[in-house]
């Protein structure tokens, strides 16, 4: 398979000091008001909700429409959390993105033109991302590493 068959998967390298789910609402946010469609990958139902809950506090000025899976009106949503476990059967037909908050590379990825990893924490967490970035690159995806800088909460 080409790289045009497989999503390009864009890796944000945070400080090491970075508020993770800070930085994850901002890049959800930004995605949105691109017009894009995001799927967020989560570990647990705990914390998709948490992350739920975070989106509607995140931002005091402004307001991010979005959803957990188990809703039923996740086609009408453009964004929607959901969880590693039945992240197959969760993901809208109308989604483009990703953004994987976990530590497993998603399993079936088709139907996506772009998957967003966050690189944050300890130094497990960053070595479970190079583990995931070779698996990217072998599998033959487009890859781009940002270096952020700063990214307060």
């Amino acid at each position: 398979m080409t790289q045009e068959n497989f999503p390009q998967v864009d890796f944000y390298i945070l400080p090491e000091n970075g508020n993770q789910k800070h930085f994850a609402c901002a890049l959800i946010q930004k995605a949105w008001k691109q017009g894009n469609n995001i799927f967020v990958n989560t570990r647990s139902g705990s914390e998709a909700a948490a992350l739920d809950d975070l989106l509607w506090t995140f931002n005091d000025i402004s307001f991010l429409p979005h959803c957990l899976a188990a809703n039923d009106n996740t086609e009408d949503s453009p964004v929607v959390i959901g969880h590693d476990d039945q992240m197959n059967s969760q993901i809208p037909d109308h989604t483009s993105i990703m953004l994987n908050l976990t530590d497993q590379m998603p399993r079936d990825t088709s139907k996506l033109k772009r998957i967003l990893e966050i690189v944050a924490g300890s130094e497990s967490e960053r070595q479970q991302a190079r583990k995931r970035y070779a698996e990217y690159r072998d599998q033959g995806h487009k890859l781009n590493n940002h270096k952020i800088e700063s990214c307060d909460g």
